[in-house]
């Protein structure tokens, strides 16, 4: 069933009014009609069967039925902190670890990072980031759109980590401890914060003052991977220890 999250303000009472992208999407794309299903959800864990009551390219008008009671979000809450990577590299990394999980991604302009984002730059590619972030949570069937954070430098990075259960670092340098060393022991739910660097990973000064507000460098073993796949190896097996593809804590 086609699941659409939409802003909170398109819901009132027991129905839901969709506009723009949305209704053009289910009108044209997938050629829906009225008396068809769907799920509509709030993007913040609301999700309801809906039956289309009336449609144009224009506009989507629900009738709201019953919630979805089922959770498809990850007892583990991980905010990952992306070094910005060249040309369109968060794009796939947003994606992706939009479906696999992530609550919340914060952009970082390391000390590596050849791109810098400004002004109206800026805004656009936070409002494409964030396009890709629901499009992703749609399709793996999330009820959350992960939160897309304008970017913010390093250290203003290891701010947004302080209350985290666990604050970690993927270092290539491979100082710290393994990733699966450092989970040993920790049962969920908890909080992680996962900072991967851009090309090139994080300068030893960056690592020298995370560590001294208390993120713990880790690494993945003796493999160098690129920062479009380091992160998403690591979220992976996050998820995994904390028994989201069938593993569990131990």
């Amino acid at each position: 069933m086609q699941r659409y999250l939409v802003p909170p303000s398109c819901f009132v009472g027991d129905t839901a009014v969709i506009r723009g992208e949305d209704a053009r999407h289910m009108a044209r794309v997938m050629r829906m009609v009225p008396g068809q299903t769907v799920e509509c959800g709030d993007g913040r864990g609301t999700v309801y069967r809906a039956v289309i009551e009336a449609l144009s390219p224009a506009e989507a008008r629900l009738s709201l039925k019953e919630r979805v009671e089922e959770d498809p979000e990850p007892r583990v809450e991980l905010v990952l902190l992306q070094g910005l990577p060249k040309h369109d590299k968060m794009d796939l990394i947003v994606q992706k670890a939009t479906e696999i999980g992530v609550a919340r991604i914060v952009p970082v302009a390391a000390a590596r990072s050849v791109v810098r984002y400004e002004g109206e730059r800026e805004a656009r590619r936070l409002e494409r980031w964030r396009r890709i972030a629901k499009e992703a949570a749609e399709q793996a069937r999330r009820a959350r759109i992960p939160e897309i954070l304008p970017p913010v430098d390093s250290s203003r990075a290891w701010d947004l980590v302080a209350g985290a259960d666990a604050a970690l670092l993927l270092d290539e340098g491979r100082r710290g401890r393994p990733l699966a060393a450092a989970l040993r022991r920790r049962l969920g739910p908890c909080r992680i914060a996962l900072a991967v660097g851009p090309e090139g990973g994080w300068t030893p000064e960056e690592v020298e003052e995370a560590a001294g507000r208390g993120v713990e460098p880790v690494h993945l073993g003796p493999r160098i991977l690129r920062t479009e796949t380091a992160g998403l190896v690591a979220a992976a097996a996050i998820f995994y220890h904390f028994g989201e593809w069938g593993g569990g804590a131990e």
